[in-house]
């Protein structure tokens, strides 16, 4: 007995430090642009005003200083930036989030090739995009102060369907597992109704098909909602469906139907992590197939994992229901609710 309550207070501790590093779909607070041009580099630095400036005070600098605190690093040689001012941010949903972005430039080498960031401004994950007129474009996730992989900068040969496919695969893998938390939490709420597979694979298989609709229908530019609107709704889902596991033990028609629902939220965050990307139209669609692919990939990830968990306890199921299900959801629920109320 004593055992089966350690096992439940550790899942519940585990999900519930999730509420510390959930944030707000479809990006992180903050992230960064590089565009580079023929001998010139700029930076757009797109934040939060209030976040920015509390960081500035703790440092004692200003916006023309952040240059200090920033590294942009050109075949592994540092080159100075220069602060140019600041102005509205490209998306729109970064200006319907109240975002600024602060601009700097830098001169270029004559044939560079590649270059790396690092900046210590930034505390948790954030995507780093790097454009090239010859290459295209290139995201990567960096967690707070870490230097990104180099990134190429000069001609290369034009990419195969089959590498877009892969990289579209690999954002959408990974804008679930680590960075989706938000997901992974809503994705084991539907696997803590009952851990019988077809109980589960009927309500993935419904969330999947509604976030595939919105996520397409989304990227194309036919529906658009701003994410101040869509985030809370995406966190309340999760409130939704903890509850709810609470009180049901089996799969019916109603939980099925908001499943849907709350599916077609969830594909426009998803479509939101392909909106700050300027794809190419040759390489468009396969990088949204590619996408959409990965996204499947890390909630099947998340499942199997759950399904090893669920199956190492051995537990009967009115064990089970109260050692696992009620503490995990009780924790699920706090976490969505705090996140809720944080995007509000």
């Amino acid at each position: 007995m004593r055992a089966r309550r350690l096992v439940a207070a550790v899942l519940t501790i585990a999900v519930s430090i999730g509420a510390a590093t959930l944030s707000a779909h479809p990006g992180a607070a903050s992230d960064v642009v590089i565009t580079v041009h023929t001998g010139r580099a700029e930076v757009l630095f797109t934040t939060l005003p209030a976040s920015l400036r509390l960081k500035l005070e703790a440092l004692g600098s200003t916006l023309d200083g952040m240059a200090a605190f920033m590294s942009l690093r050109v075949d592994g040689r540092a080159v100075p930036l220069t602060f140019e001012g600041v102005s509205v941010p490209e998306t729109a949903a970064d200006r319907d989030a109240g975002k600024i972005a602060v601009r700097f430039a830098a001169a270029m080498p004559a044939q560079a090739s590649l270059v790396s960031w690092q900046t210590s401004l930034i505390l948790g994950s954030y995507p780093l995009v790097v454009r090239g007129p010859a290459v295209g474009e290139t995201l990567e996730w960096l967690q707070g102060p870490a230097t990104s992989a180099p990134r190429a900068i000069a001609p290369a040969a034009p990419a195969s369907i089959w590498s877009t496919l892969a990289t579209g695969i690999g954002l959408g893998f990974t804008h679930v597992v680590p960075h989706g938390l938000d997901h992974m939490l809503f994705v084991l709420g539907l696997f803590l109704l009952a851990a019988r597979a077809r109980t589960v694979a009927i309500q993935v298989s419904v969330f999947t098909v509604a976030h595939s609709i919105t996520l397409a229908v989304a990227t194309f530019g036919l529906v658009s909602l701003p994410a101040h609107v869509v985030e809370p709704l995406i966190a309340l889902s999760i409130v939704y469906v903890a509850c709810e596991n609470l009180r049901a033990t089996a799969l019916t028609r109603g939980r099925l139907a908001l499943i849907f629902a709350f599916g077609l939220l969830h594909g426009l965050g998803f479509a939101g992590a392909l909106a700050s990307l300027d794809l190419r139209t040759s390489s468009f669609l396969a990088t949204l197939i590619g996408f959409n692919i990965g996204v499947e990939a890390g909630q099947l990830t998340v499942i199997g994992g759950a399904a090893i968990v669920a199956a190492a306890l051995s537990l009967p199921t009115p064990a089970y229901r109260r050692f696992v299900v009620r503490p995990a959801s009780v924790a699920i629920a706090l976490v969505g609710a705090v996140s809720a109320i944080q995007r509000l």
